[in-house]
């Protein structure tokens, strides 16, 4: 006899999933540092009474399963697994009903890595490439891919993929020279771990050549001579940009005197000599002139012709006209135009700034580095009167010349300008030596820590257009520069310490 049977009769299988469906365990997701994993799956919807949710967890090759939670209320679909190892890591959560009946999850699971990969370049800017290093990453990856983005137009390429976990190095020689580049690499493994993205861009550079003597000034002619002297040394050497040294002139110093700045074009050089007799707040400023130099070295003129002039900072020559520098007051200052063949005085532009060093002028834009006033840091401000519609432009302020119980408030910038030049297409060039960090006040002076971190950086308005150089005193890196000039072309020539030969050396680098 055959039973009958419907397919309306009620199924009591305990195991029915129409009656007792298990959950749906999601893909578990690691956090950042991978040391928790985050495990969610679907709320229980059987018609079996709810006891407990069980998350398992089963690492690597083992047969055992963890049992790392046990959750009594029904909404709770989320566990964190905490301090969870390298390796990989199976999970599973089972559903207890009130009858007792066990049914587990769908099996889901997670390799994590030991740590992500953590990106180290260094430059060679005289190959014209970047070294690019990562550590290697233990648990479950089988290589690594490297990316690099343009990131002016932002295209990314894969430059490199390795199948080898312990193959960490790559040399990249297909960059182009002062193009930003980001990198991050991929470790590949069934949780693919990207790096943060790190920045670099070769500079392009031509090359360096010693000194004879160590220098700490530079000034280059209208037909690209360049001319060194030391503030401490008698004598001015003349140097093809190649490095050939054409000329060695015996200069009179004043006794007492240094030279404080250097200045060249076809009419000539310039010298600025000074000499601390005291600080400008003790009213004793330093006391300086300017002398003019024929092709012998010989004085044809100086200036101020009755003797000195207080607190003169700096000067340039561009255009038949002699620039020159001084310190009025604590926030003042002024431009001096004289002509530059005879050095009579043409006009003075009372500055709203004391200015400080290396100024330039070009084409009818000056640019030097002030000193602190009322005004703010950074701030670009038209010359009136002297010269007539052109910008004289502030950079960077480094110092201020307020009382020393006053704290100094204008850190808006960080960076310690050492020297400038203007090239002919009108972006500023500013070379720094250290960065200013953490200035603070004590005992009613300020004090502030020295980091020696030498760049250029290009500024085109108030916009920064590119920022380049590294420390180092092999060539192409700056180890401690005190001077730029540029040439007819826009060649850049850095007069930089030359830690090897315990002197100076030039180095070249492209616009």
């Amino acid at each position: 006899m055959l039973a009958a049977c419907s397919h309306d009769a009620r199924r009591e299988n305990p195991l029915d999933p129409i009656r007792f469906p298990a959950v749906t365990l999601r893909e578990p997701r690691p956090n950042k540092d991978e040391a928790t994993v985050f495990i969610t799956w679907s709320t229980y919807e059987g018609s079996s009474s709810f006891a407990a949710y069980t998350v398992l967890r089963r690492e690597g090759t083992a047969d055992a399963w963890d049992t790392l939670a046990t959750l009594t209320a029904e909404s709770d679909t989320l566990f964190l697994h905490r301090s969870v190892t390298p390796g990989i890591h199976h999970y599973n959560v089972s559903v207890t009903t009130a009858e007792g009946v066990h049914v587990p999850s769908n099996t889901e699971s997670i390799t994590l890595l030991a740590g992500h990969p953590q990106l180290r370049l260094q430059f060679d800017d005289e190959a014209g490439t970047i070294q690019v290093t990562w550590n290697a990453i233990r648990g479950g990856v089988s290589g690594y891919e490297l990316r690099r983005t343009d990131t002016t137009t932002g295209e990314t390429l894969i430059v490199y993929r390795s199948d080898d976990p312990l193959d960490t190095l790559f040399v990249d020689a297909g960059v182009r020279p002062s193009t930003p580049y980001e990198y991050q690499v991929l470790a590949l493994s069934a949780v693919q771990t990207l790096s943060d993205p790190v920045a670099a861009a070769v500079h392009e550079f031509f090359g360096s050549w010693s000194t004879a003597s160590a220098c700490n000034q530079i000034a280059i002619d209208g037909e690209d001579v360049l001319y060194l002297v030391s503030s401490g040394s008698p004598v001015l050497y003349q140097y093809s940009v190649d490095g050939v040294l054409l000329n060695e002139i015996v200069l009179d110093v004043p006794d007492g005197f240094r030279i404080r700045d250097l200045a060249a074009d076809d009419s000539g050089v310039y010298i600025l000599y000074d000499r601390n007799v005291g600080t400008l707040f003790a009213q004793e400023p330093r006391v300086a002139f300017v002398v003019a130099l024929d092709d012998a070295g010989g004085v044809r003129y100086q200036w101020p012709p009755e003797g000195v002039r207080p607190e003169l900072t700096s000067l340039a020559v561009d255009d038949g006209s002699l620039w020159v520098a001084q310190v009025l007051s604590i926030h003042r200052g002024q431009m001096l135009q004289l002509s530059a063949l005879s050095g009579s005085l043409i006009d003075s532009t009372v500055l709203e700034r004391a200015p400080d060093w290396g100024l330039d002028v070009k084409d009818g834009e000056a640019a030097a580095v002030f000193g602190a006033s009322d005004g703010g840091a950074g701030v670009f401000s038209p010359i009136e009167g002297g010269v007539p519609s052109r910008r004289h432009r502030t950079t960077l302020i480094v110092s201020s010349r307020s009382t020393p119980a006053m704290p100094i408030e204008e850190y808006e910038v960080n960076q310690l300008a050492r020297d400038l030049a203007l090239s002919s297409e009108g972006p500023l060039y500013a070379l720094y030596t250290s960065s200013l960090q953490a200035p603070r006040v004590e005992n009613n002076f300020v004090k502030a820590i020295l980091e020696n971190t030498p760049h250029v950086e290009v500024m085109d308005g108030p916009e920064l257009r590119e920022s380049w150089g590294r420390s180092g005193d092999t060539p192409g890196r700056l180890d401690f520069p005190v001077g730029i000039v540029l040439d007819s072309d826009d060649r850049v020539y850095i007069l930089d310490r030359d830690g090897a030969a315990g002197g100076t050396r030039v180095q070249v680098f492209a616009p």
